[in-house]
């Protein structure tokens, strides 16, 4: 200690001022947590044993320092322990806060390194019986706060530092290699069952525990091997294989805890307990009347009367049987005796407490087996996983031939904890193997039990199980995932997210694991699984990629690998397959592949695409005399040689590569589960080296999850998607989206732009450094998350399944999409990337009132548009369109079709060579300057007619557009300077409108005044096609429509729906009392909140910003729901079929969807029992399947009408 001098310390105070100055500035880039995110709190109790809680010894005083993502380990230990502790939440094992070089996700406000040595140097200012510090690295703490923990300890302060092997610094060892600590009645490791426990009985406690001695303060070391946990810091990691570890195992792990705080805290107690039982004793089941736990106390401190509980658990941790005593002081040791009686085979713990009154003196376990010559060798079911209407064959194996007097009976459990079947097996005299078959009817939960029992009269002999995978595949209704590793299962934080998780409605898990112990671990917590299949992606800066999806060695290992690890995740039912998360065929303009199978593959390409070499000649500007010469270039290259067709092409062939990489992997993991759904999800921006061709990619994908960000993917996505598809949008924890607001209006975005799903990120990262969780440090749900359960959970319970079963209606607008145009995006000078013109083209007609679909490239090339269907075709910056596209697309406007375009449309074929004239030049009327492109980025844009309610004179500023454009019989609407502007051409029926500007100013000012001049313009340019919004809302304080509130229609048959989303303009945008107007009369229902504003075309509502709202319209009123169960008494373990009627008035009703809630007697809901079931022509069903250890008593049934809010119950009576 003599290194620690006051001049030490006072530089040490010198520089952390120093650097506190400095970080002041640097946090301004730090970004804002919940009040939750920076202190732990008790409000959830988990189930625990209280071995020291009241403690007679009294409360101790502690200070913990330990990782934020493992302290809910504090909040535990303050269940089993009086103590009044405070906390340093450290902000990983190797920081104690950020630093400039921490990483991207770190900089929280308040956890700087600064900030956090403020806090951390303030307390340990106070004074403490004991100092926990775990799973840290002591390096972070500088001299200063060094030497004050070890000075603390030095005058007498207890320290029990935790995976004492990890982080440790030279001072440290030096202090742990002082003298061994004196535990003469070795209280810290008598009654501790290391020889039962996972890690320990590998260990040992000689490994584990180490006590020492620094002058006045006692330390206890607690060592648990080279393997760490990703939640804990007081308690050792226990791998995922382990399966036969259990909640009950964790309570000895922190009774060893505990006793070394009491132990460093010189709280030792007054009583000693000298033996316990015998560890691992083995006592036949006959001998057990006769059979005896002894103990024998010592070291009275003070005389007294206590008592002695005896607790005999399972290792379940379910209380078999219970002793008392009443045990007087003695000065010599004293003996006590309790009495077993017959228990079933298997494994025991047996916990000794010592009372006085109600406050714990001291306690002990010890452990012992149950055995006997007949017992359950093995449970073996004929397969993995069954589907409803299947029977498990099950084969049970004895050690011996059975007597008379013994049965064998089996029980299929459910993860819910329900029974569903039992069976007698028969056993045949002399004989070990039995059999029976459990019928598979009407699963709920994903994973089962075969739990065998081997049964002698009353009583049960012994108990083995297996488990199943029972698979549902009924992908018709709303799913709610997080993301979530399928990892730690045995850590008690992790097991308390699921618990959470459950309560929050979460269904499916995204992220996890592979293997087989993964999937039947997720599937026993209660979880679909979509496994993480792979990931393709490539950052390196070679031109060949690696691995190169063209080389056929990689092919056959890689889609092999992906059949393996199907056949493991189909018994559990997975939703879907992700073939990972931000997925790229490249990133940073890197223009792979130039591999020789992947050149070779684009010269077969080429001749799909070109007749022969002289065409492709033409079209590259090469001289090339085969095909079979042809090869890739780069960007740089093609620039430089005036050949950007030769790139397009190259980069066209590499996202054929791409998309057809995913179809192989779809086609491999399909082999093995010919149902299955395949697809990524997390894509970066669509570019020219990403891969994201959405046509093809859709086509060959089953599941598609979006991030938040990338909109224009969203449109894509739900455009090209099948019928059957899992459509999702990644939301959740991301910095900006932790509020309410965001939580809460997300959900209703996914459902109402067509999405059946939301992907939560993520629960709780623990120790790693990325605080975008759901779960707080104290293992409760964030505010934020809660809300947004909250609404998903609305979703689910009928909304979500109507709205996937309806028709998403757009306004007959159709989108083009267009790859080889993302590319002339990169290679010509212009607007910049085309993702950010189809961004602003979608808000502009959402915000309009209106919705559209996107129309590929390959749609318009092989169905055209058919005018009976589509009224506008618009092409947002589609400069590279094919001669076929250019076709269809004349054809659509001389058929009566409105053809709108904003700059450049078609300059280019569709491998991306310029052409003069254009590919439409004709179409609007126009011609262009030979060779010129160069846009004017900042013109004035001036009416000289008016368009719809936009008045002539009108002036629009800071506007892109082409100067290189002359009438050639289309007729001007505007202009800037001589630049022709609006130019409307009409052609046989219909008009092509060429604006010759950009509409890329609009997002800047979409929360402006201005913004209503562009959306009165293309509601003017949209209604010379006769498209105008279906529904208006108007604000009644200003008379003007809502701005940013984009409208959502579905159809189901009669029925329709009217969803609203509105964004928020800016942070104290107040709610927004407005009228809402159809163009017809209906009979109107808020679907939310279930009001009936009778036969109406106009509704009052509050648009409160990001929120969403649902009105339902239907040509009749809903007048009642009547609910009927076919039986009015039935018995446990029966199926029950409920029958809904739908009454109306005004008209036959049409399909309307019912969501079926079943209450239990306790007046509490069975949410497994939850359905939503379509009502067919007034008409539906649902079949209940009451478990055989449901409850009996009173049940009520009821059914609420989605459409219109209407409930009905009815009454059950369960025997």
């Amino acid at each position: 200690m003599h290194a620690y001098t006051r001049s030490n310390i006072v530089l040490g105070t010198l520089v952390f001022v120093l650097f506190l100055t400095i970080e002041v500035k640097h946090t301004a880039h730090s970004y804002p947590m919940p009040p939750e995110f920076y202190k732990l709190s008790d409000e959830l109790v988990s189930w625990h044993i209280p071995w020291a809680k009241p403690y007679a010894g009294g409360v101790i005083k502690a200070l913990v320092i330990a990782p934020r993502g493992a302290q809910r380990e504090t909040l535990e230990l303050a269940q089993r322990l009086s103590m009044d502790y405070a906390y340093v939440l450290a902000m990983s094992p190797t920081e104690l806060g950020w630093t400039e070089k921490s990483g991207p996700y770190a900089p929280a406000q308040g956890i700087s390194n600064p900030e956090m040595l403020m806090e951390l140097r303030a307390k340990l200012n106070a004074d403490y019986d004991v100092i926990i510090i775990g799973h840290l690295d002591w390096s972070m703490f500088p001299k200063d706060v060094l030497y004050t923990i070890m000075k603390k300890v030095h005058d007498g302060t207890g320290l029990v530092y935790s995976f004492s092997n990890f982080g440790r610094v030279e001072y440290v060892s030096q202090m742990l290699a002082k003298s061994p600590g004196e535990d003469k009645e070795r209280f810290v490791t008598t009654g501790i069952p290391f020889g039962a426990l996972p890690v320990f009985q590998e260990l040992g406690p000689e490994k584990i525990v180490s006590l020492r001695q620094f002058k006045q303060g006692r330390i206890a070391a607690l060592d648990y091997g080279k393997k760490m946990p990703r939640f804990q810091y007081l308690t050792p990691a226990v791998p995922d294989d382990v399966e036969w570890y259990t909640d009950l195992h964790y309570e000895y792990y922190m009774s060893l805890v505990v006793k070394a705080v009491l132990w460093v805290a010189k709280r030792e107690p007054g009583v000693f307990i000298k033996s316990w039982g015998q560890d691992g004793a083995e006592w036949k089941r006959s001998d057990l009347p006769g059979t005896a736990l002894k103990a024998v106390l010592s070291g009275w401190s003070a005389p007294s009367e206590l008592t002695a509980l005896l607790t005999v658990r399972t290792t379940g941790g379910t209380p078999a049987l219970t002793r008392e005593a009443r045990v007087t002081a003695s000065e010599s040791a004293k003996e006590l005796s309790f009495p077993l009686g017959v228990l079933p085979c298997g494994r025991y713990f047996a916990d000794l407490t010592l009372l006085r009154g109600k406050e714990s003196v001291n306690w002990a376990t010890t452990y012992f087996d149950v055995v006997n010559l007949v017992r359950i060798d093995s449970v073996q079911t004929d397969r993995k996983s069954y589907e409803t209407g299947q029977a498990i064959q099950v084969t049970i194996q004895l050690t011996a031939p059975a007597t008379k007097a013994q049965r064998l009976m089996a029980t299929l459990k459910d993860s819910l904890n329900r029974d569903l079947a039992r069976a007698t097996a028969t056993l045949e005299a002399r004989r070990k193997t039995a059999v029976c078959s459990l019928p598979v009817a009407h699963p709920l939960a994903i994973a089962a039990t075969v739990a065998v029992e081997l049964q002698e009269g009353k009583e049960v002999v012994d108990a083995s199980s297996a488990t199943v995978g029972l698979v549902r595949r009924k992908w018709d209704d709303f799913l709610f995932c997080v993301w979530t590793a399928g990892a730690n299962f045995n850590e008690r934080p992790r097991r308390l997210m699921f618990d959470q998780l459950v309560d929050a409605g979460v269904d499916t898990f995204t992220n996890s694991g592979r293997d087989e112990v993964s999937v039947r671990r997720t599937a026993q917590a209660g979880f679909w699984s979509i496994p993480y299949m792979t990931r393709y992606s490539y950052e390196g800066k070679e031109l060949i990629r690696n691995p190169c999806l063209t080389s056929p060695k990689f092919l056959e290992d890689h889609l092999k690998g992906l059949a393996d690890v199907a056949a493991v995740q189909k018994p559990f039912d997975p939703q879907g397959y992700t073939l990972g998360d931000e997925c790229f065929l490249a990133r940073g303009g890197n223009d792979v592949c130039f591999s020789p199978t992947c050149t070779s593959d684009l010269r077969e390409w080429l001749r799909k695409e070109y007749p022969n070499a002289d065409a492709l000649n033409a079209s590259w500007g090469t001289k090339l005399k085969s095909i079979d010469e042809a090869t890739p270039i780069t960007l740089d290259e093609a620039k430089k040689f005036g050949q950007i067709p030769r790139w397009v092409d190259h980069r066209r062939h590499m996202e054929f590569v791409y998309a057809r990489m995913m179809q192989r992997a779809r086609e491999a993991i399909r082999q093995v589960d010919p149902t299955a759904r395949v697809g990524f999800d997390g894509p970066f921006t669509t570019d020219s080296v990403s891969g994201n061709d959405w046509w093809q990619l859709m086509q060959a994908f089953d599941l598609c999850n979006i991030y938040f960000h990338e909109p224009d993917q969203w449109e894509q996505v739900r455009s090209f998607a099948k019928p059957g598809d899992l459509l999702g949008l990644w939301y959740g924890g991301y910095t900006g989206q932790q509020n309410e607001d965001y939580a809460r209006f997300f959900p209703w975005r996914a459902l109402l732009n067509g999405y059946n799903s939301v992907w939560w990120y993520a629960v709780f990262h623990g120790l790693a450094v990325c605080p975008m969780d759901a779960m707080t440090p104290s293992m409760t749900q964030y505010p934020y998350f809660a809300a947004s359960a909250e609404e998903v959970q609305e979703i689910k319970s009928g909304v979500g399944k109507a709205l996937m079963h309806s028709t998403r209606q757009d306004d007959g607008i159709a989108v083009h999409y267009s790859q080889s145009s993302v590319h002339a995006s990169t290679a010509y000078a212009g607007l910049g990337l085309l993702t950010q013109t189809q961004r602003q083209w979608f808000n502009l007609l959402e915000d309009a009132g209106f919705q559209y679909t996107c129309r590929s490239y390959a749609q318009l090339e092989k169905e055209g548009l058919d005018p009976s269907r589509w009224r506008v075709l618009i092409l947002p910056y589609s400069q590279a369109i094919s001669s076929a596209e250019a076709k269809a697309i004349d054809t659509f406007v001389r058929a009566g079709g409105m053809l709108i375009a904003d700059v450049r449309p078609g300059i280019a074929d569709q491998h991306g060579k310029l052409r003069q004239p254009g590919m439409l030049d004709d179409l609007f009327g126009v011609e262009r300057m030979e060779g010129k492109i160069a846009l004017n980025m900042k013109a004035e844009v001036k009416l000289t007619a008016a368009v719809g309610e936009t008045p002539t004179g009108t002036v629009v500023s800071g506007i892109a557009v082409d100067p290189n454009i002359t009438l050639r019989g289309g007729k001007a609407l505007a202009q800037s300077g001589d630049t022709p502007l609006l130019i409307v051409n009409r052609v046989g029926k219909g008009r092509a409108v060429l604006l010759n500007f950009s509409i890329n100013s609009y997002n800047s000012v979409r929360s402006s005044v201005t913004v209503e001049t562009y959306r009165s313009l293309v509601r003017g340019l949209l209604s010379m096609a006769g498209v105008t919004p279906q529904v208006q809302v108007q604000v009644l304080e200003d008379g003007k429509g809502l701005r940013q509130c984009e409208v959502a229609r579905f159809k189901d048959g009669l029925t329709e729906y009217v969803g609203f989303l509105k964004y928020r303009e800016n942070p104290t945008e107040p709610i927004h009392e407005a009228e809402i107007r159809w163009p017809n009369a209906a009979h109107t229902y808020d679907a939310r909140t279930g009001k009936y504003y009778g036969k109406a075309d106009r509704v009052l509502a509050s648009f409160q910003p990001d929120r969403g709202k649902l009105f339902t319209r239907l040509p009749y009123a809903v007048s009642a729901v009547r609910v009927k169960t076919q039986s009015a008494s039935i018995r446990v373990g029966s199926d029950v079929v409920v029958q809904v009627a739908l009454a109306t008035s005004g008209g036959r009703p049409g399909r309307h969807w019912a969501h079926v809630s079943v209450i239990g007697p306790d007046n509490k809901e069975r949410r497994h029992y939850a359905q939503n079931i379509a009502v067919v022509d007034g008409k539906g069903e649902a079949v209940i399947p009451v478990a055989m250890n449901d409850a009996p008593g009173t049940w009520k049934v009821q059914a609420r009408d989605v459409a219109s809010g209407v409930i009905g119950t009815a009454e059950l009576r369960v025997k």
